[in-house]
């Protein structure tokens, strides 16, 4: 941990000093770590739905059902064109984000 950082703030009358202290503190992989957890399932459900998704068909239908319930907070019951043309949108630019960062790498 890193030593604290010392803020001095002055009141209007400037006659009281007041001194607030913050500490940062390391987050993520640190220490020569190479998983984020010492649990196995944990690392391997990890590794699994970090993989990247492929643009085969039910993927992309699954992408857009996800973005339907995620992104714009729809269900079955009250989903319209409206809702369908913006979840089409994002499963497409999404899509297309994917097709671009292959591409370049």
């Amino acid at each position: 941990m890193s030593p604290p950082i010392e803020v001095e703030l002055m009141e209007e009358d400037e006659s009281e000093q007041r001194t607030f202290f913050h500490a940062r503190n390391k987050t993520g992989i640190v220490g020569g770590q190479t998983l984020w957890s010492n649990d196995v399932h944990v690392n391997s459900l990890w590794m699994k739905l970090s993989e990247p998704e492929s643009n085969n068909i039910p993927s992309l239908q699954n992408s857009f059902v996800k973005h339907v319930i995620t992104t714009l907070a729809r269900t079955y019951f009250n989903f319209d064109n409206f809702a369908a043309y913006q979840a089409a949108a994002h499963t497409y630019q999404l899509a297309r984000l994917k097709f671009v960062a292959c591409a370049i790498a």
